[in-house]
């Protein structure tokens, strides 16, 4: 395997961490999701769906878009500052006692928020806990639970420099979730895919369950620009699948066709869940979770008149499902992609995606070290664009959109998820 094992991704930290907190992680139920697509979408409508059930539930993701309170949520609700400056007094000196003992290195920032996520939720006696992995899952800060269930979303190609270059061998990082007699909810996979994650469950004693079949995906009527400017409106797709239950019919609050299969594997999850006691998670409340499911910054229209659209694209695969959901969901006369994306990305790819439905692009970057510049953004995709421009911060790529869109025009801001960041601070939609 191609992964390296290096000191910030051992879990001898995260696990003396958690021991000197009372391992808090071991006082509550919880659902692991690891993937390469879908897992914060599928961990957001379990929790969702949890919490319609009556439950009270916590919610663990990363990363974040604005503000590091998003990757704790208690009931839905981002954690408070006062309990997220209570929860790192309670980390410190843990930490300081682990870098005097000359053990295991200091926890990261990942691992120190993933104990904090733990004693969160234990501290609020939360009947169930949603945890998404970081990267990977065999060596992800989260992997010291030990779930009731967990489950496997789709697996593509990422961090390759870490995980590997192939799908099976990024399968096999992604299975180190899966744990004796802890049954494992996968969605629809490659047969080579499929293969590794059988083998894992085989050789670790657990049950993989495939995911519901969808039956199929209706999206909502195209969006056709209001006469006004208005709020933004609230959009479903309409989801049939087929699951222990019969036939379920879902309106479903994230919208691409995509997101069906992500909502297959949680509903394959509450299932699981209910057979294991969680006994009010029942249809009704699969349904109402799935129609009241909130994800930032996945085809999440924020503005009308000209539309703006916040989606995370950030591979090539997830740009082509943007394409093909703004051509079903939205009416509008020039497409106006605002791009910037991170050094590690396949920007060729990406701007292949995209490239052939937009209008004008504005390549930008993030004020991050780790984005590509705009004058290497530029010679390796202006070749692609019909037309654009470059603005060297996200607040001058936002003023070129907008001063060069009409009301009937869409603007897309997609890429690196610190360019929606530095936008959504922009705006002030969130709070940090």
């Amino acid at each position: 395997m191609k992964f390296q094992l290096s000191d910030n991704v051992r879990l001898d930290a995260i696990r003396r961490l958690c021991e000197l907190l009372g391992n808090p992680q071991e006082r509550f139920h919880s659902v692991h999701i690891a993937g390469s697509k879908g897992k914060g979408s599928t961990a957001a409508t379990v929790e969702a769906m949890a919490r319609a059930a009556g439950y009270r539930t916590g919610l663990f993701t990363s990363p974040h878009l604005v503000s590091p309170r998003e990757r704790i949520r208690l009931d839905g609700e981002m954690i408070s500052r006062d309990d997220l400056t209570r929860l790192v007094d309670t980390v410190k000196p843990p930490i300081e006692a682990i870098r005097a003992e000359n053990g295991p290195l200091p926890p990261s920032f990942f691992e120190a928020y993933t104990a904090m996520a733990f004693l969160a939720f234990a501290d609020a006696n939360v009947d169930l806990a949603v945890l998404e992995t970081g990267l990977g899952g065999r060596f992800d800060a989260t992997n010291i639970i030990t779930p009731v269930a967990c489950a496997i979303t789709r697996i593509d190609l990422e961090h390759t420099d870490l995980l590997g270059d192939t799908v099976e061998q990024i399968a096999f990082e992604k299975t180190g979730i899966i744990k004796p007699d802890v049954p494992v909810v996968v969605a629809d996979n490659s047969p080579q895919v499929m293969e590794v994650i059988q083998e894992v469950a085989d050789r670790r004693g657990a049950t993989v369950l495939p995911a519901p079949r969808v039956i199929s995906t209706e999206p909502p009527e195209r969006l056709q620009v209001p006469d006004v400017a208005g709020p933004p409106p609230q959009m479903t797709q309409t989801v049939v699948l087929e699951h222990e239950g019969g036939l379920l019919q879902v309106e479903y609050g994230l919208l691409g066709r995509h997101q069906a299969h992500n909502l297959a594997v949680a509903v394959g999850l509450a299932d699981v869940l209910a057979s294991l006691g969680f006994d009010r998670l029942d249809e009704e409340a699969m349904v109402a979770g799935a129609r009241q499911v909130e994800w930032p910054a996945r085809f999440e229209i924020v503005g009308t008149r000209p539309w703006m659209v916040l989606d995370c694209a950030h591979n090539p695969s997830s740009a082509i499902v943007l394409a093909t959901s703004l051509g079903e969901l939205l009416e509008y006369e020039r497409l106006i992609v605002v791009l910037g994306v991170s050094q590690d990305k396949d920007v060729v790819g990406i701007a292949e995606a995209l490239a052939p439905m937009t209008d004008v692009a504005v390549l930008t970057q993030a004020d991050m070290p780790r984005a590509l510049q705009v004058p290497e953004f530029e010679a390796a995709t202006g070749h692609l664009w019909r037309k654009y421009r470059t603005a060297p911060t996200t607040l001058d790529a936002m003023t070129v959109a907008c001063d060069m869109a009409g009301p009937h025009d869409c603007i897309v801001i997609t890429g690196s998820f610190f360019v929606l960041d530095e936008y959504l601070r922009l705006v002030n939609q969130a709070t940090v």
